[in-house]
């Protein structure tokens, strides 16, 4: 490895690895406590999420929970507010510390790009705003013009906070960054709340998710510099200065990690727009509960999948092996069917306690997201393994291809199947273009041995 500098002096980036980054035994802490945080929020961010949405349907009614819940599908589906610069960052930090000078660099050259994201989205989001363009674009469950396009304005503002999550990750301490986002469901409902009481338009209520993750990443910048001391401070001071502050090397991960996230949001979250176009509101509002209710499972694995990420990075920064995954996959399988179990059986009818006699689950289309859950059960896990430059570039691959062939999927399913088209066409697509051809790589990778490199300057 190469000498990383700090302050007046220089050490080995080996010392820094074994000095500051997560152990073995720290992740696996870090594993078990992000999996038990996030369960036991469960019950709580369920409980806020669904009486959110339940004043939205008895308040204003479906068109506007349509509307609603199109705005948290664009969140997820405008890949800009990442570019796969958490992931640089998470990398560093997790490889040689959060005191490290190539974190610091990491985080400068993030939120330089990050903020050229924000502006760019603005823009655009303002310019068709003004040519009265995003009810065509959204289709018939679209809210406002106007709130369309401020909704998108006040996301754009969370993309430089968004990378404090990535610095608890890297630092070992995701299961901080889950904690601060409980209040994420609880602050949706409480400005739902003000706006019933406030007697506002419905439409305000497209600004709901971005301003509650707004103000969420905002604590979590507070928490990740009180908790591990990043100096979030020095970041934002010398931003603006890049002939002074150069920053860091990122592009070797950020690079692939920018091509996958923009395709797989628009490949696995633009089912809801998919629906709105080539469907009925029916089927628009029943796939938005049921992914809500599902909502919590997904958390769950990935809160407790991604501390792997650090722990493996910080293993090969050291030179040594990772975490037995065949373990790791039968447990994840397990524990998410214990969880779909539950999910199917109670569906239907807190679906309708959501929506009343305006949502119909049945039993088809629970089953059908617990298998995609299953699946992801697999997916996500594995895919923290593959988190350094090559791997990285091996997934970009597999996405590209995934994009074009689940959107065209989707569209024949929605149109034959209903809310159910989207989940069937992610079944299919992503086992056989992404899950089975990773895993074989993965496999084949692990077994020929020798060191992977898990940042930029690394020789």
């Amino acid at each position: 490895m190469t000498q990383a500098e700090q302050g007046s002096g220089t050490y080995d980036a080996t010392e820094i690895a074994a000095d500051e980054a997560p152990t073995q035994g720290s992740g696996a802490r870090s594993l078990i406590l992000s999996g038990a945080f996030r369960l036991f929020g469960l019950i709580p961010q369920a409980i806020a999420t669904l009486l959110a949405s339940r004043l939205i349907f008895d308040h204003y009614g479906m068109d506007a929970f349509n509307a609603y819940a199109l705005v948290i599908a664009m969140m997820a589906l405008i890949p800009l507010n990442n570019l796969g610069m958490g992931a640089s960052l998470t990398q560093a930090i997790a490889a040689r510390g959060p005191h490290d000078e190539h974190a610091v660099g990491a985080a400068l050259t993030a939120s330089r790009v990050l903020s050229l994201s924000a502006l760019g989205l603005s823009v655009v989001a303002l310019v068709f705003g003004a040519l009265g363009m995003w009810p065509e674009i959204l289709g018939d469950a679209a809210g406002g013009n106007w709130f369309t396009a401020a909704a998108l304005v006040v996301f754009a503002a969370t993309f430089v906070p968004g990378l404090a999550p990535s610095v608890l990750l890297g630092a070992d301490r995701n299961h901080v960054a889950i904690v601060v986002g409980w209040f994420l469901a609880p602050m949706s409902l409480l400005l739902v709340g003000v706006l019933i009481v406030g007697d506002l338009a419905a439409d305000w209520v497209l600004l709901v998710p971005p301003l509650a993750m707004l103000v969420v990443n905002i604590a979590t910048v507070v928490v990740s510099a009180r908790t591990v001391g990043f100096p979030w401070l020095r970041v934002l001071r010398e931003l603006p200065w890049r002939r002074q502050y150069a920053g860091a090397r990122i592009r070797s991960l950020s690079g692939p990690m920018l091509i996958t996230s923009l395709c797989v949001p628009v490949t696995f979250w633009s089912d809801r727009i998919v629906l709105s176009h080539v469907s009925t509101p029916e089927a628009v509002a029943d796939y938005s509960v049921v992914l809500q209710l599902a909502a919590p499972i997904i958390a769950l694995i990935i809160a407790t999948a991604q501390p792997l990420w650090p722990m493996i990075t910080a293993a090969r920064a050291r030179g040594q092996a990772g975490p037995a995954m065949t373990k790791i996959f039968l447990a994840f399988g397990l524990g998410t069917l214990l969880c779909c179990i539950v999910f199917v059986a109670l569906a239907d009818p807190i679906g309708h306690l959501i929506g009343g006699d305006e949502v119909d689950l049945g039993y088809t289309l629970p089953v059908v997201a617990a298998l995609a859950l299953l699946l992801m059960a697999v997916a996500f896990p594995l895919s923290m393994t593959m988190v350094d430059p090559v791997g990285a570039r091996f997934v970009a691959g597999c996405a590209l291809l995934t994009l074009p062939t689940n959107v065209i999927v989707s569209i024949f399913l929605s149109r034959e199947f209903g809310a159910i088209g989207p989940l069937l066409s992610l079944l299919i697509v992503s086992t056989t273009i992404q899950v089975v051809p990773i895993l074989i790589y993965s496999n084949r990778r692990e077994r020929a041995g020798g060191p992977i490199k898990v940042l930029d300057d690394q020789e």
